[in-house]
């Protein structure tokens, strides 16, 4: 059931020969048009960190771009996805400007798919947390790659009805709830999994404006990912390298936390005991 209501879209058109589509967007709702984050190219630059890398393509905006992520992809971010996958390459990034992006609300969010990690960071940041800077205050949900490919005539309509679907648990703890469509996935041909991360942030960065926080679900703790982030090589880019990846590519304007991993877990294997 694809959506008809009226929608705000932050769009960049893209040259590269790499890429058969020359736009790259983000769309939400009308209602929150002023949400979208249009000062900086942060977003795209995050949506296309991980092909251009493969594709050795350079990439060079026509814009400004936070200076913190500018400078953190430079220096560290980019060399940790390197890290990650034989296939990929350094590259260059440049803008015409570097700037600190606009902020117009102070919403906290995380993103809600119905998973036990999505409810573990609400139990967690909503319903425990009492300090309203820190405690979630809107939540979103994502068309980036997880419903399909973006090719795929039902893509579209199968995250819409998922959304409507899940709908009525924000509705009743009163968090607004957005849907964010994008083709940030049309310019992927690797798996979901193995970029997921960076097409997930760039759809929150395309809404910085409105958010000072975003706790993003971990799927392992911290001791897991040192056990088993070598085993995630080539595989999952998120459980390789999250906690330290989403401070490198915070900016000024919003704080991207890995929410979930701080626990305490027992164990129960003689091998992982000793480490």
């Amino acid at each position: 059931m694809k959506q008809e209501t009226v929608k705000a879209k932050l769009v960049a058109d893209v040259d590269s020969p790499f890429y058969q589509y020359k736009t790259l967007f983000y769309e939400v709702p009308e209602e929150y048009k002023s949400w979208l984050s249009d000062d900086v190219y942060d977003a795209f630059i995050i949506a296309l960190i991980y092909p251009c890398m493969k594709h050795k393509d350079d990439i060079i905006v026509d814009g400004a771009i936070s200076e913190r992520l500018y400078r953190n992809l430079k220096n560290y971010a980019m060399k940790c996805i390197k890290d990650f996958s034989i296939e990929l390459s350094m590259i260059d990034i440049s803008a015409s400007k570097l700037k600190v992006p606009e902020k117009r609300y102070h919403y906290v969010g995380a993103g809600f798919s119905g998973g036990v990690d999505s409810f573990s960071s609400i139990y967690d940041r909503f319903e425990k947390e009492t300090d309203p800077k820190y405690k979630i205050s809107a939540l979103l949900c994502f068309n980036a790659g997880s419903h399909g490919d973006y090719d795929d005539s039902n893509t579209e309509n199968k995250f819409y009805t998922r959304y409507k679907y899940l709908s009525s648990y924000p509705k009743e703890v009163g968090l607004p709830y957005i849907p964010e469509n994008t083709n940030v996935h049309a310019y992927m041909d690797e798996g979901h999994q193995q970029s997921g991360i960076t097409r997930h942030i760039s759809c929150v960065l395309a809404l910085q404006a409105a958010f000072d926080r975003y706790y993003y679900a971990s799927s392992l703790s911290y001791f897991e990912e040192k056990y088993f982030g070598r085993d995630q090589f080539e595989f999952d880019l998120s459980e390789f390298c999250e906690p330290h990846f989403l401070a490198w590519i915070s900016t000024e304007s919003i704080e991207l936390v890995s929410e979930g991993g701080a626990i305490f877990q027992k164990r129960e294997n003689e091998k992982y005991n000793r480490l």
